[in-house]
């Protein structure tokens, strides 16, 4: 193994280590209904494997067994008053911590999906394209990062099994995802064409947060990804026409982003207390655009 000292800890890299990997399998069928006009389906299976995290090998713990305060921060307020959560506080001083980077055994995240299609193409001055995905993400490493490959067992401790609920399903775990794009070629030039979108909202999970001497550590305090932010409904539209200028066309637009303000919460206080659930994000709100662009 490679070592890498970084301040007064050591990390090890697996000489075996492994590249993070996803295997996926489609099947599907499209097939024309009338001229112009097709309808299709496939189903989509993701598996990820193979991802990369460091894990602390010298750590000290004992455990420590602390009552589920509830969603308000209350205790005695819980779904099940009699409920604990154990949270295993860090014996031996973290300056002296060293770690192991390597592909971690049960890590995994899969994807499960239908889409439906169906698609008229530009005829008679106008078109449709559409399409439905019903789909469930689960594992135990979440899919928000950035990178991807990073595990993120949410463990507070550098060790996946501390962690309770750490397998459920994940943030970005939108069950139906619908769209509808659109156009039609008006009388005296003009163009219009919209999109309508609807995503189901993420998961959340609501975590009980303690002090120990490795610091602030969260917990997971139902299972993962129990509860769902609101689903996005998005309509948004677009009008253009063009003028002949010269030797160019000068085209004049008007578009119109989330055309109906939907608010949608997108984002929410998952710790337990007096603000959980509380909304911390919305999507962005009615926006209209006027343009001009000159063609030569």
């Amino acid at each position: 193994p490679y070592l890498i000292e970084a301040g007064q800890s050591q990390t090890t890299i697996a000489d075996d280590l492994k590249h993070p990997h996803m295997d996926q399998v489609t099947f599907g069928f499209q097939h024309e209904l009338f001229p112009n006009f097709a309808i299709g389906a496939n189903y989509i299976l993701r598996k990820s494997g193979n991802f990369i995290d460091d894990i602390l090998t010298n750590g000290e713990f004992e455990p420590i067994s602390v009552a589920d305060p509830g969603p308000d921060g209350v205790l005695g307020s819980a779904d099940d008053p009699g409920a604990s959560l154990t949270f295993y506080n860090q014996l031996n001083d973290q300056v002296e911590n060293t770690f192991f980077i390597t592909n971690p055994e049960g890590a995994f995240r899969t994807y499960n999906g239908l889409e439906i299609t169906a698609n008229k193409r530009l005829s008679d001055r106008w078109m449709v394209q559409a399409s439905w995905v019903i789909s469930k993400i689960t594992g135990n490493v979440n899919n928000t990062s950035a990178l991807g490959n990073s595990v993120e067992y949410d463990s507070p401790n550098q060790d996946p099994n501390f962690q309770p609920f750490r397998e459920g399903r994940l943030s970005n775990d939108n069950t139906h995802i619908a769209k509808v794009l659109w156009a039609y070629q008006a009388p005296l030039g003009i163009n219009v064409s919209g999109a309508y979108f609807y995503t189901s909202g993420a998961t959340y999970t609501r975590v009980v947060r303690q002090r120990l001497d490795q610091g602030n550590v969260d917990l997971f305090a139902e299972p993962r990804g129990s509860r769902r932010l609101d689903g996005q409904p998005n309509f948004d539209l677009k009008v253009e026409k063009r003028f002949r200028v010269a030797n160019g066309q000068l085209g004049v637009s008007f578009e119109a982003f989330n055309l109906f303000n939907n608010g949608a919460v997108n984002d929410e206080f998952t710790r337990s207390g007096s603000i959980f659930a509380q909304p911390q994000g919305l999507v962005s709100p009615r926006q209209l655009r006027l343009g001009a662009m000159f063609r030569f």
